[in-house]
């Protein structure tokens, strides 16, 4: 028998009655479309369901890597663009534990520089924004740090700052502190048991003497990438709690800096306006005599006499140096200080630019210096402004001018009495408009015959590279004044 026959079929009314019932209970019958047919349209039982697309997996994707990014960073093998969505999505406050060994994106790191430092420019940085970032940060870490007698939170806070240190190693070449915040001492609680505590108390007395900072020279050796090094022993913003002993470098630091200086390899070191004396210049001195790297040293605004000056030529006629820049101005070298570095210069063949101004050189001092570069075939520009010279110096800047030198290009002695020459400056008040603006006129009332200008005037005539000549207020006549400056200029043309 054929099984078909049997077997009973649907009934079309009760097909129907279930299909509406479907109907009703999970769609809405739209008005008919013009087809004449109608359309319907599902409505979920979710009521977070809603009619947006579905993302595509690419990006749902995306989205899974970056929420759990922190435990599983990935990005090596992913599409370059999936990949920068993935870095356009990481948070900026992500750790720079992972972020900083993973991710090379400059983009990243733009969004996250900026963010949080606002007055900065990439240039100085080697055009990185990933350097910029760690170099910033990590100034800000050292100069916010303040160390401490406590020995339990001084280790806590040194564990944090090794770790800081670690992280920003591979990135960090140039480190530029502003300022350091000086120890804490925290005073230790008497022993009750002790008769005698009450006459061991010291006196609540400020003292001006400098307090110690951190340690610089253990943290600087942990950089080893670190090229340039500036910093400045001292606070820019320490209130109503002002204190002298919170400016300048101790003993103990820069005995801890030289322990760097004699490991790192730096080319440029600045420790400006920080109290170095004559004991702290010739220990940086020493820790620098054996350097093949060092270019550009600057100890401007110290306190150098003529006992670190002794260091400092000695540094300059060391047979490793490689010096370029010497910058030491503002500080008390004079005469003696400068026969010392002018005896080393007659040997050094790497110096290219030498400061001395404000250092009380004096005549004498100034006239040695001179003639000693007569011998220096390496020297490109000079700067002895502000130092008392006079004619005696004046005549040694002759002979330097007539030798002739190819190098020496650029020479500064402004603000030295070179001549005699003096402009008398009077008020005009002969009509009311004079006393409301009283303009100075001045009067030439200076000597016809002018030494100093006629000297300097022939030698300059004599020389053909000299492209830069500062004479300002050196009580030269302006007749001199403008025809040097008008020799200068024909040589900066020629050249």
């Amino acid at each position: 028998m054929n099984s078909t026959k049997d077997t009973p079929k649907d009934d079309g009314h009760q097909n129907d009655a279930g299909k509406n019932s479907l109907d009703t209970e999970h769609s809405i019958v739209t008005p008919k479309s013009k087809g004449g047919g109608q359309e319907r349209r599902i409505i979920a039982e979710d009521p977070e369901w809603n009619l947006a697309p579905i993302e595509k997996l690419t990006a749902l994707c995306v989205k899974a890597i970056v929420a759990n990014f922190e435990k599983k960073p990935i990005l090596e093998g992913i599409p370059e663009k999936y990949r920068d969505s993935i870095i356009e999505s990481i948070p900026l406050d992500f750790p720079l534990s992972i972020a900083g060994p993973l991710i090379p994106d400059p983009s990243y790191w733009k969004r996250r520089t900026k963010s949080k430092f606002q007055y900065s420019s990439v240039t100085n940085h080697g055009n990185s924004w990933k350097r910029m970032f760690f170099e910033l940060h990590l100034r800000d870490v050292i100069e916010n740090f303040k160390p401490t007698t406590d020995t339990n939170v001084m280790s806590e806070s040194m564990k944090q700052l090794q770790l800081e240190l670690f992280l920003a190693a591979p990135f960090v070449e140039t480190l530029k502190l502003r300022k350091l915040k000086p120890i804490e001492v925290v005073p230790v609680p008497p022993d009750d048991d002790d008769k005698y505590k009450d006459l061991k108390k010291a006196p609540d007395v400020p003292s001006d003497k400098p307090l110690d900072h951190l340690e610089l020279g253990g943290l600087l050796v942990q950089l080893k990438q670190l090229k340039e090094f500036s910093c400045y022993y001292g606070l820019t913003d320490c209130g109503m709690d002002f204190s002298w002993s919170f400016f300048g470098m101790t003993l103990k630091d820069s005995i801890s800096l030289c322990a760097g200086l004699e490991i790192i390899t730096l080319t440029k070191l600045a420790i400006t306006a920080s109290g170095i004396d004559d004991d702290r210049c010739r220990l940086i001195s020493h820790s620098l005599l054996d350097n093949s790297t060092l270019k550009h040293l600057d100890l401007s605004h110290n306190k150098i006499s003529q006992t670190g000056a002794r260091g400092l030529a000695k540094l300059l006629a060391s047979p490793k140096t490689v010096l370029e820049i010497l910058k030491v101005s503002n500080n008390q070298i004079e005469k003696e200080g400068a026969k010392c570095i002018g005896k080393s210069l007659q040997v050094n063949n790497t110096l290219f630019h030498l400061d001395l101004r404000l250092n009380y050189l004096h005549d004498q001092g100034g006239h040695f210096l001179l003639l000693c570069l007569v011998k220096n075939k390496q020297l490109k520009s000079l700067d002895l402004s502000g130092n008392g010279l006079e004619m005696k110096s004046t005549k040694a800047l002759a002979v330097l001018l007539k030798h002739n030198l190819p190098t020496l290009t650029g020479i500064d002695v402004s603000c030295n009495k070179l001549g005699d020459y003096v402009a008398e400056r009077t008020m005009n008040t002969g009509s009311t408009q004079n006393l409301l603006d009283p303009a100075p006129v001045i009067q030439n009332i200076g000597k016809v015959n002018d030494m100093a200008g006629k000297i300097l005037f022939e030698a300059t005539s004599q020389n053909k590279y000299l492209t830069s000549f500062d004479l300002r207020t050196t009580g030269l006549t302006p007749e001199y004044l403008v025809a040097i400056q008008g020799i200068v200029t024909e040589n900066s043309h020629d050249l």
